[in-house]
């Protein structure tokens, strides 16, 4: 069997040329292709929504407390802060709570957009109205309410949702209230001035958005990533609007930064308040006091006391003095042991008012008490009242407040104590003081009164100034290390898009010249058909317009293509039988409409202008073409031969080229397979060779009928005819398998109808062209 020899090479550089080849032939699909690529490409850049990216830095930055950090160590099991922790942090900043409040802060439950011709954008500033308002059915949120601006003091408002319309012209700053939604729709004046004409022609829309689906959008769309280190958050985030993106961020960052020190503030202010109440009490007492002295001195002649008196009365202001400052102290002490036990979740207040504290536990005990409310505080941003974490947090507050108690109650008995030996003391001074005149006795009390108040007056000022100091001093234990900034379009990026573009438009053409070359499969040019087969290809015949209304090409146009072809076809037929002196050549083909019949007579013709003596035998029975192209009468032929009703001079019939004549079919007959078989036929051949040169055999296609296989035996040449471009690749199997069942010596192929760009140099593709 002749089948393609295949080279021993991985790549062979035939492959790689035809491969190449094949793809140049196809270059309109990747034209095609690579413009619907770009196309679309510009089109979705145009079209899509763009988002915009900006991110923030957060350094997390514990802060250098002894207290504070061994109460960590101890939590962490002595390991310091761990990336759990951050973990915590980054679920604090991307909260439902901190979120919520971001959205209200910045307002961003109304959307404004304005309309262009193919798409609408939104705009977040300079807009020429401000839009407060809700909806009061829950379906026409996120719909398009639709503004047209009238004048600086009118505007019409459009609605269309679900079968529901209304439009209706309203003033700037009149309520818009029905059953579906709650609006007041202001003007801004700084941009709304004199001519609206152009804001008149603009199209605007406002959309109120669900908070939940905000939260939601906006906690999706959050993207928080922790440092290698574990000491800084990164905060991105992207959205329509650039601007939008980094005041979002900025306030987010804002918030949980004031967050992370709510308690100590909490717990100072309610410091500050208490220490403020106790000084407005100082200070109405010292006032009427003070008048006291006042009135006394004018009723009275003003007494110097003599110098025991002077000590007896310095001495009782001190203690005096002592007991109020101790007094203060236990009212103090009660406040806070009253906060600490009154079982809600108010902060208590800071023990910077208890003065210098006789024990020194008792700030420490506080630092780690405030320390566990803050994380309890932060836990719940993230987490249930009912989560684990929460209510371990809870137990440790319980038992650092029963901490601080044990504390204020040794305080509170000590201090009463204190406050009843100076009592005692007092009650001695006051004796001795009483045996003074009743003038010197009166103005002592007012004097001592008024020193003892003044002193505790003077004692609250210096605890409220060292309160403020300490509130000037909470600073939070996270900085913000990067502000939000901006940092340009994230997607659609073009360069990205146009490349996918050019992508997909190359992969497509690519896929396409596959496909097509996998199921397309015919035959085009002769380099197809030698990879095809290792039989001889005779010749290679463009082409030809004229082929299709005339068979006589060759004798018409002799310098034509088809011509040229033809001539190389001639010369090519010496080298097969070169010492037969009359040579039979046979046509055949797989199917009908390949050529055969147009080749077998431009080939004769060929031949006879070569003066060489030839006969065309018409030897399809079934489907006689030979009459037609000749313009001759079919009334005998070799079927009035093969019946003896006709002798062999009787049947040929002379064409108008010279030198070829023509044997036509005859009459039709119903079994013009078994005449093709008759002995008589292999006779009359033989006989003609005795006459002409070459004997050509026009049969019918061998895919369809068996009458050619007989024939075969007899002709020294059979050339099998294939159509570019109409005849498949199987096509060649066929042929194939003929040589190899019935041992066929000499067959070789024509290829007819190759377009002449596809024609090789010597067919009449390289000299014609």
């Amino acid at each position: 069997m002749s089948k393609p020899v295949s080279s021993g090479a991985i790549i062979d550089q035939k492959d790689i040329k035809k491969t190449i080849l094949l793809f140049v032939k196809n270059w309109y699909w990747f034209v095609l292709f690579l413009g619907l690529g770009i196309g679309g490409s510009v089109l979705y850049l145009y079209k899509a929504t763009k988002f915009y990216g900006a991110s923030a830095e957060i350094l997390l930055k514990p802060q250098k407390n002894a207290v504070q950090d061994a109460l960590t160590k101890s939590l962490m099991n002595g390991t310091g802060a761990s990336r759990d922790e951050i973990a915590n942090e980054i679920e604090i900043l991307s909260s439902s709570k901190l979120i919520s409040d971001v959205i209200k802060e910045l307002n961003l439950e109304i959307s404004y957009y304005i309309e262009g011709r193919i798409k609408t954008g939104e705009i977040y500033k300079g807009r020429p109205f401000v839009v407060d308002g809700k909806v009061l059915d829950e379906s026409f949120y996120g719909v398009p309410f639709y503004i047209n601006i009238l004048s600086r003091d009118k505007f019409r408002l459009r609605v269309e949702h679900n079968g529901y319309i209304y439009q209706k012209d309203h003033k700037f700053g009149e309520p818009v209230v029905n059953d579906k939604f709650s609006l007041l729709i202001n003007v801004d004046t700084t941009i709304i001035r004199g001519n609206v004409s152009g804001l008149a022609e603009t199209k605007y829309d406002f959309r109120i958005n669900n908070r939940e689906y905000l939260i939601k959008k906006y906690r999706d769309a959050l993207q928080l990533n922790m440092g290698e280190e574990a000491t800084v958050i990164t905060a991105y985030i992207e959205d329509e609007v650039q601007e939008k993106a980094v005041d979002f961020l900025n306030v987010l960052t804002r918030l949980y930064i004031e967050n992370s020190v709510s308690v100590q503030k909490e717990i100072n202010e309610n410091t500050l308040a208490f220490i403020d109440g106790q000084l407005k009490e100082v200070e109405d007492v010292l006032n009427g006091v003070e008048s006291n002295l006042e009135q006394f001195q004018r009723q009275k002649t003003t007494v110097n006391p003599e110098d025991e008196q002077g000590v007896y009365l310095q001495q009782k202001v001190d203690f005096e003095n002592q007991r109020a400052q101790l007094s203060i102290q236990l009212r103090s002490v009660d406040y806070l042991y009253e906060q600490l036990t009154s079982g809600g979740e108010s902060s208590v207040i800071s023990p910077a008012v208890l003065g210098e504290s006789p024990d020194p536990g008792l700030a420490s005990a506080f630092s780690v008490l405030s320390t566990l409310m803050q994380r309890r505080t932060n836990l719940l941003f993230s987490n249930t009242p009912s989560s684990p974490v929460v209510k371990e947090v809870e137990a440790q507050i319980a038992n650092a407040k029963s901490d601080v108690i044990s504390i204020v109650m040794n305080m509170r008995r000590n201090l009463v104590v204190k406050i009843n030996s100076l009592s005692s003391q007092l009650g001695q001074f006051q004796g001795a003081m009483n045996q003074m005149p009743s003038t010197i006795r009166g103005l002592v009390n007012i004097n001592r009164k008024v020193a003892i108040n003044e002193k505790i007056y003077l004692f609250l000022l210096e605890t409220r100034a060292e309160t403020v100091i300490q509130k000037a001093g909470i600073v939070a234990d996270k900085f913000l290390l990067e502000p939000a900034s901006g940092i340009g379009l994230q997607k659609p990026i073009q360069s990205k898009m146009l490349i996918a573009g050019i992508g997909v438009g190359l992969a497509l053409a690519f896929l396409v010249i596959f496909l097509k070359s996998i199921f397309y499969n015919f035959i085009n040019t002769k380099d197809e058909l030698s990879d095809l087969t290792t039989l001889p290809v005779i010749g290679v015949v463009g082409r030809t317009k004229e082929a299709k209304d005339d068979y006589l090409v060759v004798e018409k146009l002799p310098q034509s293509l088809t011509s040229e072809a033809f001539r190389v076809i001639r010369t090519n037929l010496s080298y097969f039988s070169p010492k037969a002196t009359s040579k039979v050549l046979l046509f055949t083909s797989s199917m009908a409409g390949e050529g055969k019949t147009f080749s077998a007579i431009n080939t004769g013709t060929i031949l006879a202008k070569a003066k060489k003596k030839v006969v065309v035998i018409d030897l399809d029975l079934h489907k006689p073409k030979q009459a037609n192209a000749f313009n001759l009468m079919n009334d005998n032929g070799i079927t009035s031969y093969l019946v003896g009703k006709s002798t062999l001079p009787e049947i040929i019939k002379d064409t108008p080229i010279e030198n070829l004549q023509v044997i036509l079919t005859g009459p039709r007959t119903p079994n013009a397979s078994e005449l093709i078989l008759d002995p008589m036929l292999e006779e009359m051949i033989m006989e003609l060779k005795k006459t002409y040169d070459y004997i050509l055999l026009d049969t019918p296609p061998v895919g369809l009928l068996s009458d050619a296989l007989a024939l075969m035996k007899l002709s020294d040449l059979n050339i099998y005819v294939l159509k570019a471009g109409f005849s498949k690749k199987d096509f060649v199997d066929i042929a194939h398998t003929i040589v190899e069942k019935n041992d066929i010596k000499h067959m070789v192929f024509l290829l007819n109808n190759v377009n002449v760009k596809n024609l090789p140099s010597g067919y009449g593709g390289g000299y014609y062209k």
